[in-house]
């Protein structure tokens, strides 16, 4: 297990040297996650929209999740 949160205990593992796994959308942006937040808000709740929309602007990694599985891929 490489990434974990309390609420998702295995968000991402590998198998091997050759396999990894995440629960996430590295390939999402924050305009278009916001969008999905706000879709959800009926069915999880203000309070989970609210704190979600507000991590939006947390600097992302999706550069350093492209190039990981770049040299997975390739070896």
């Amino acid at each position: 297990v490489w990434s974990r949160a309390d609420y998702c205990p295995y968000a991402g593992f590998t198998v091997g040297e050759r396999m990894v796994t995440m629960q996430g959308h590295p390939e999402f942006t924050p305009p278009l996650v916001s969008v999905l937040y706000v879709s959800r808000r009926d069915r999880i709740g203000d309070a989970a929209v609210d704190t979600a929309l507000s991590t939006l602007t947390r600097p992302l990694s999706n550069d350093d999740v492209a190039a990981g599985i770049v040299r997975l891929i390739t070896g």
